[in-house]
């Protein structure tokens, strides 16, 4: 149980430390099966096994004027993906379930105020 406990504390550090490693990226010109190109590429890492994770679904949020934040149903085109506020929450609770352990959180969501369009995030689960 100590073990699962501090893997767990790990796994909250690497996700923490890694919310501020954005980078520049360009963007994937096939995405979600939409020909549309997605100006915001996310790229999910399990920090137990030191790989790539796959398959996790993710929510993305925009902040309006009002500081309320709503759902970005769609794709979105650069046009719409102006400086602001952007949420993408993770749905690692499947993800953790699928890999046959116990999830230690149901989400882990990344809040981050973009001021530039074409950025890349690297996050660690």
């Amino acid at each position: 149980m100590q073990l699962c406990s501090n893997m767990a504390k790990a796994v909250i550090c690497v996700l923490l430390a890694s919310l501020f490693a954005c980078c520049r990226s360009a963007p994937v010109a096939f995405h979600g099966g939409s020909d549309v190109i997605c100006p915001l590429t996310v790229k999910i890492l399990d920090a137990v096994k030191g790989t790539p994770a796959g398959n996790i679904a993710l929510d993305v949020y925009r902040q309006d004027q009002d500081h309320i934040s709503r759902h970005v149903h769609n794709l979105i085109t650069e046009e719409e993906f102006t400086p602001g506020v952007y949420r993408v929450e993770f749905d690692t609770k499947a993800y953790w379930k699928a890999e046959g352990r116990t999830p230690f959180h149901q989400v882990a969501d990344v809040s981050n105020a973009l001021m530039a369009l074409l950025y890349s995030c690297t996050i660690s689960i």
